[in-house]
């Protein structure tokens, strides 16, 4: 179930302060995603593209952790799917992540 350590996905991801939204009042699907490098849009989403959708991926995953004796917890880190083409960084590169309605996360690549 750990596709990161399995890198089965993506060998890291940007965990930012937090936001809290109850499910009725977020638009998992219809968020709208930037991806800039050095200013430039590389790739853009949303997030209907997670298959499912993030709410339904995230019910699923609870069944079948339910299934064999395990209980998602509060606080707990799940990562739903991508909403954009999957990107490499390289050094140098400054990439930006922008989440219409929500903000921005970025790194620098050295």
């Amino acid at each position: 179930f750990n596709v990161t350590a399995e890198n089965g996905a993506h060998g890291r991801f940007i965990l930012g302060g937090g936001h809290e939204a109850a499910p009725a009042d977020f638009d998992a699907e219809g968020i709208k995603v930037q991806v800039l490098v050095n200013g430039k849009v590389e790739r853009e989403g949303s997030g209907a593209a997670v298959d499912g959708g993030a709410f339904e991926a995230t019910a699923w995953l609870a069944n079948q952790l339910g299934a064999r004796g395990i209980v998602l917890g509060k606080g707990d880190i799940i990562t739903t799917g991508t909403t954009t083409v999957p990107w490499v960084g390289s050094a140098g590169e400054e990439v930006v992540a922008r989440f219409a309605g929500l903000g921005d996360v970025s790194i620098k690549f050295e």
